[in-house]
């Protein structure tokens, strides 16, 4: 007679366990939502530390980046998916760290995450473009080329899709090829830009000839 009162009790308490965890992340949830991140990632901390729940390290994480510290939010994002493992990566996870990785310089997170993202369908126009420039960066032209031509080809203009190249340091070919419908104006500022990035000696003569390459062409036409 014991047995199956002992049953409804075990299962009440489970009850009760879930519906607490549900609240921690309703709650946090709302933090969030409110934008009251200082208060969120004290909160979220304390929950982790209490519960070991995954998504509170989550929470953390997200209040650590929108409060600018981005080292800290990387550690604790790297600590989160060492927990989760890729497959139980969340889709609001996944995309914090294609963000993140992207403001750190972590082009290796950045494409697991946004890979990841493609194949769960929920790669954005935001999301495509930071994994296509990490693409970029890490040569991985194919994979690259396919993010483009699905996610970013109608929405990009010239001027953007050049700029997106000089960002993440393509190849020259390909600047090249964007740079040939700019115009002069255009042009310049992109140089420019160009010349206020980290840029080896190879690349920046690559700049340096290409930009005289244009001098000497509207010197000509004038």
């Amino acid at each position: 007679m014991m047995r199956p009162r002992y049953c409804t009790l075990l299962l009440f308490s489970f009850c009760l366990l879930l519906t607490g965890c549900s609240k921690g992340v309703s709650s946090l949830d709302q933090l969030a939502i409110q934008g009251d991140f200082e208060r969120l990632e004290r909160v979220a901390r304390e929950d982790f530390s209490r519960t070991y729940q995954k998504s509170s390290l989550y929470y953390v994480a997200l209040a650590q980046e929108r409060l600018g510290k981005l080292e800290e939010a990387h550690a604790s994002l790297h600590l989160y998916l060492a927990m989760t493992g890729r497959e139980g990566t969340s889709v609001s996870a996944a995309k914090l760290a294609v963000l993140l990785g992207n403001r750190v310089a972590d082009g290796a997170l950045v494409i697991e995450m946004g890979l990841l993202l493609e194949e769960e369908e929920a790669l954005d126009e935001a999301t495509a473009k930071q994994l296509y420039q990490a693409l970029l960066g890490a040569r991985r032209t194919g994979d690259a080329h396919r993010i483009f031509t699905s996610y970013l080809q109608g929405s990009m203009d010239g001027p953007a899709y050049a700029k997106v190249l000089v960002e993440s340091n393509a190849s020259f070919s390909l600047i090249k090829e964007a740079f040939a419908s700019l115009t002069d104006e255009q042009a310049v500022t992109l140089f420019l830009l160009a010349s206020l990035l980290p840029n080896d000696v190879q690349r920046a003569y690559d700049y340096f000839s290409y930009a005289a390459m244009f001098e000497s062409k509207d010197l000509d036409a004038t």
